[in-house]
Formats: structure tokens, sequence, C-alpha cells
């Protein structure tokens, strides 16, 4: 009785609220009643029974012979017309009612006779929409079930629908909303929804929070245009999806596919090279079960009350061998030797003497460093952080563990080193929906989606870990989902139904080194910042902050390095530190939204109203990526405009001359470099 009190409660505050519309997730079923000679039969029973749970609703006719059935949960349903005497009785079958539709089934024309006789149609399997205005587009369970997709993203279903166009390359499920294009629309311009809950970054409007695995969703309805004002949230086009639940039978599958280099062939490179295969590697797998829950003899003995649906999904991806090419600092370099400085041809150029504009003799800076000689240590232990170069026959890399370049004798000038790793992309998918009649007049359901996403990914070579020793630079890019929603649907009397939906959807969207020692400001040596991080609390409270739990390892936070560049002299392709987390480790980035959905539907005649509230509330914490790195961005490159510069940066920073210093956060400010600068000792 305190449930069924609350939604009237809410019934008559909902009502109050005029034209403010709520979205829903199920569909409605209208019709009429006549009989042979098209005169309306007013007062007559009507039932509908949901195939699947044999749950029943009925109401009766109006005077006009209208029946409507408000909030129906998307299934497939049996009408059944019980007349008074003089008819025969009336079935109608497997009639799909999907969400965010109305289903007319149009007149009904009953037939003469007793009601112990019967009259059994079947429905049209894909009947014309004629009770809305809205232009929108349906797949069904079959789709998802039948349609092979290559990653098993429900979005990549949405190109076989008109008017709409996906950009992301469906290699797995990729969370990208952005990709979408409905009717041509702008990016981040459509709304996401989960059984009626917002499942989407508020942030950027581009990316969901989560996508439910495929098994686990009962249908996808895009509205394109022209749908009701309760799907105005966004601007153009709406996706909602809805998640399966039980039946009085019990119904599990299970699944895996494979995708792996040793199926592809090598490209034209490739072979040229003597290279691998790129790493490719994709197993995906999963199951699903679904059913009653009963005890025998004791609780829900018929299989109508209590039904639950549960699914995961598993992938096991190494999408890509990444790979990159770079001229490091050779060690005669990081001792002012530049006497091997030449451009992408080999011809020896010149550096100049920042003190007096002339060439330096034998390109050595060396005699230069008494200029600034804390400036020059700090930038040298910024040079000492970076890789020694590793191709075969480049000055100074040994003749054994080196790696061979098969076009070193046209690239030798131009590289010297090569990196390469191999990227790790685990995700896993839970789904877990209960779905409870209570009485034939109150129903609800719960549902949680959880999604485990952790890619470790790599956009630069190899930094010194806490043993000193140069080893790949790995980033963490953790990106779990979580989803709760719980409905209740109440139906006040034959005319009136309120429907309740409340929900949470939220995410992350952090980086982190997977070694947090490789990122240790002390492996550069310190180098100062317009905020001292040695003395800075919040920084020093950083260190002691552990790891998220999705990324693996216990080191705690340490305050990070900053982004380096140099180049900008003859000697082509410097390398410049900027990989994901450098300037900005860690990054952390967060969203949630509550959603609160209340609307009530009341047939008056002819004529159905319906009214709603839709509240909703996020939260968004960023770290700005559009300012600079809050640990600094140093720019040693060379400028016209730097008027201490050496025409190399590599040079510039074994001097401790930078063209300029940038830092964002919470004290955003630039420096550019107009007199003398130089770094001073941290």
């Amino acid at each position: 009785m305190a449930l069924q009190r609350m939604a009237q409660v809410l019934s008559a505050l909902v009502f109050l609220c005029g034209c403010v519309f709520a979205q829903s997730t199920t569909g409605t079923l209208v019709g009429s009643v006549v009989d042979p000679v098209d005169a309306a039969v007013p007062g007559t029973q009507v039932e509908l029974k949901n195939t699947a749970t044999g749950a029943i609703t009925t109401t009766t006719t109006g005077t006009e012979g209208l029946f409507r059935f408000n909030s129906l949960v998307p299934a497939t349903y049996t009408l059944t017309i019980k007349p008074a005497t003089g008819f025969k009785t009336y079935t109608q079958a497997n009639i799909d009612v999907t969400a965010d539709e109305v289903r007319d089934l149009g007149k009904i024309t009953l037939e003469m006779g007793t009601m112990t006789e019967n009259v059994a149609v079947t429905a049209v399997a894909t009947p014309i929409q004629t009770a809305s205005g809205e232009n929108s587009k349906l797949i069904d369970k079959d789709q998802f079930a039948n349609v092979t997709m290559k990653g098993r993203d429900l979005f990549g279903l949405m190109l076989t629908l008109p008017g709409v166009t996906v950009t992301q390359g469906q290699t797995t499920t990729e969370s990208s909303i952005g990709s979408v294009r409905i009717n041509g629309a702008p990016y981040a311009s459509s709304n996401f929804t989960v059984d009626g809950i917002t499942d989407l970054d508020t942030g950027s409007n581009g990316t969901t929070h989560f996508e439910p695995n495929m098994d686990s969703i009962a249908e996808m309805r895009v509205l394109t245009s022209n749908y009701q004002a309760e799907y105005g949230r966004n601007t153009n086009g709406v996706i909602s999806v809805v998640t399966k639940g039980g039946s009085t039978e019990f119904h599990g599958s299970g699944w895996a596919n494979k995708r792996h280099e040793m199926f592809n062939a090598k490209s034209f490179f490739q072979n040229y090279n003597g290279q691998p295969k790129s790493v490719y590697r994709y197993f995906m797998g999963g199951y699903s079960i679904g059913g009653p829950v009963y005890i025998p003899r004791l609780f829900n003995t018929q299989k109508k009350k209590l039904f639950f649906f549960w699914s995961q999904e598993y992938t096991v991806q190494k999408p890509a061998t990444l790979s990159g090419y770079a001229n490091m600092p050779t060690a005669a370099q990081r001792a002012g030797d530049f006497s091997g400085y030449t451009d992408q041809n080999g011809v020896p150029v010149a550096l100049t003497d920042p003190t007096t504009g002339n060439p330096i003799p034998n390109n050595n800076l060396t005699g230069l460093m008494a200029l600034n000689p804390a400036a020059a240590k700090a930038g040298q232990a910024i040079l000492d952080a970076m890789p020694l170069p590793n191709i075969c026959g480049q000055p100074g890399v040994a003749s054994t563990g080196c790696i061979q370049d098969a076009q070193f004798a046209s690239q030798r000038y131009q590289r010297n080193y090569y990196w390469q790793y191999n990227e790790t992309h685990p995700r896993r998918n839970d789904t877990l929906r209960i779905d409870y009649n209570i009485t034939p007049k109150l129903n609800t359901w719960v549902r949680y989606i959880n999604d485990y996403d952790l890619d470790t990914t790599a956009t630069f070579g190899a930094l010194k870990n806490s043993s000193g020793q140069f080893a790949p630079l790995a980033i963490d890019h953790p990106n779990p989902g979580h989803g709760y929603g719980v409905g209740i649907t109440y139906t006040i009397n034959s005319t009136m139904v309120n429907e309740f939906t409340f929900g949470k959807s939220y995410n992350t969207w952090d980086y982190y080194a997977h070694d947090q020692s490789q990122i240790d400001r002390s492996t550069m040596g310190n180098p100062p910042s317009f905020n001292n991080f040695a003395t800075d609390p919040n920084f020093q409270a950083d260190q002691n902050k552990p790891r998220p739990t999705l990324s693996p390892g216990s080191q705690n936070f340490q305050v990070g390095i900053p982004d380096v560049s140099f180049g900008g002299g003859q000697e082509p392709n410097e390398a410049s530190y900027s990989a994901p987390c450098s300037g900005d480790c860690p990054y952390t980035n967060w969203n949630d939204i509550y959603s609160f959905n209340d609307n009530l539907s009341k047939v008056i005649g002819p004529h159905n109203l319906k009214a709603g509230l839709y509240y909703e509330r996020t939260g968004k914490v960023e770290q700005n990526q559009f300012s600079s790195p809050y640990l600094g961005s140093y720019n040693f490159a060379s400028s016209s405009a730097m008027p201490n510069n050496t025409q190399d940066g590599y040079a510039n920073a074994f001097l401790g001359d930078f063209n300029s210093y940038n830092e964002g956060g919470a004290r955003c400010r630039e420096l550019l470099v107009h007199g003398r600068r130089g770094l001073h000792s941290g």
C-alpha cells in the first residue's frame, strides 16, 4: 500500500507539471473495437498478456470503443477481447510492442456468436506507423543476434539505418557516440539513453559512460525527426537502448571469436623491409543466462513474478604494434661534442655561439657551459633522461643488441633510434537486470551495468625506471563505466498509468604511467617550475595516493616530468617528449549523471494526455586540456626569435637555454623568452 500511495502522490505532482515531459522507455498499444456494422462497442474487457513473462494487463473500451495500453514493457504480446453476450471472443497473437512506439491495431471488428467461440488472428510483422508522426528506426533483438559485427559494437549496427552514418572503426566497442551522425547532424548533438537513463559524458557530449554488451540488448530505437517533446534533451536525434529481462523459461547462450595476425597477409613494405607482421590480436567471448527466480512450492511457483537476466562479455586484445623513429641525442652530444652534427643529407652544419653569433669551433659547446653552469646542469639532466641511439651502424651504438634498419643507407642521418610497443586493451562488460511483477498493477525493474576498460599504450620510446635502466614507457588509460537504474510502473486505474525511472551513470577517463618511477621528476633532475613542486604540499600529498584499482601495480603517484621539445635546427627528427600523461600526469577526468524521470498518461475519451518531469544532475571534473600542461612544457627548439640560440634544440638544452616555458593548472602562466633565460637548479 505504501508503494501504491507513493505512486499516486507522484502522479498528482507530475500532472501539475503541465508540458514538462519525461522520457519513456516503454511502448503504447491502441485500437478500437466495433461490431459488424462498424458501431463502437463500449465497456468491453480487453486483456493484454506478455508472452515472455505471463504478466497480464487489462482495460475496457471507452464510449467510442477505443482502448489504450500505456507504459508497456517492450515485448511480444497476445491481445484478447472478451465482449458481452452476442460476440465471439477475439484473440490476436504476436503483437510486438517496442520502446518509444505507439502501435495502432486499427479497428477490430467482432463477429457475431457466443463467447465460447474464438477468432484467432496473427499480428502483422511490420506494421505501418499510423499513430505518431515521428520518424524512427528500430533495430530489434533478431538483428542483434543474427547480424555479424566485426567488433560487436552496437553503434556499428546503425550503419543499416537510412540517414545514419558511423565513422568509428568498429574494431571493438568504442563508446563514442560522437562518431554517429544522424541526418548529417554535427558532432555531439545526439542523445544516448539506456533504459531511459542518460548515458553520456556531459563534458564533450561525444562519448558514452558505458555500452551494454549486445547480448543484453532487447532493442535499440533511433529517433531521427518529429519525435515527441519528452525526447528534447539534445537537438538532433535520440538513440534509445532497452536491456533484456528474463522470461518464464530459462534461456542461455555462449560464444567466442578470434582475430589474429596469423590470418593476415604482410603489407608490401613489411615484405620489402623484412619486418614481421604487426600484432593484431582480438579474442572476444561471452555468455548470458536468464529466466525466472522461484522456489518450488514456496515462492513464484507459477514463474510469473520475478525474473533475472545476466550477461558478461570479455575482450582480450592487442590492437597493434606501435612504433616510431627519432634522432635521439648521442652520447657525444650529451657531453657537448656536436662535431658530427649534419643535416638530413649528411652535410656538416656549424652551430652558433650565442654570445658572439659566430660559428662554434668544431661544434664543441663545453667551453660555453660557464655562462650559466646551473642552467646547463639542469638542461643536461633533461638530455640524459632521453634514451640513447640504438640502430646498428650509428656512431656510438654497440654492434650487439642493436636494432637493424633495412633503410639504414638512405636514413642514417635522419634517424638513429627505433622503438616499438605491443598495445594491450583488456575489457569486460557485466549486465544484470531483475524484473518483478509485484501485483497486476505494480511492476518494477532494477538494472546494473559495469564496464572494465584498461588500455595500455605508448607513443614514445624508453625512459629510465627506478633501477636506472631504460625501459619502454607504457601509459595506462583506465576508462571504467558504471550504470544503475530502477523503474516502477503503476497502473492507477484502467485509464491512468504512472511511470517512474531513476538512475545513475558515471565513468572516469584517466592516464597514469604503468611504472610511476619512469615519470618521476627526479629522472630529469627536477627541472624548475613556476610552482616549486618540491615544496608544494598538494603535489607532496599526491605522492602518497595509491594508484586506481584498475591500474596494476602498487606504486604511489609521483610528481611527473614536464613536456620537452627540441628540433628547429638542421638535424631532422629530433625527439619531443609529449606522450599521453606526460606534462599532465596523472591526468584525471570523471563525470556522473543522476537522472530522475516521472510521467503520467491519462486517457480521456478518444484523447491521450501525457505529462511528466525530467530532472538531471551532473558532475564533471576535468583537467584543462586546452591550456599548457600543469607540470610544465619546455621548448628548446631553435627559433629566430630566440636571442641566445645555438641553431639546434639539443645544443640549446645542453647550455640550459630554452625558447619558452609554459605551465598550466591553478596558476596558468606563459613565459616567452625575449632576453637571455636559463634553467635554474630545482
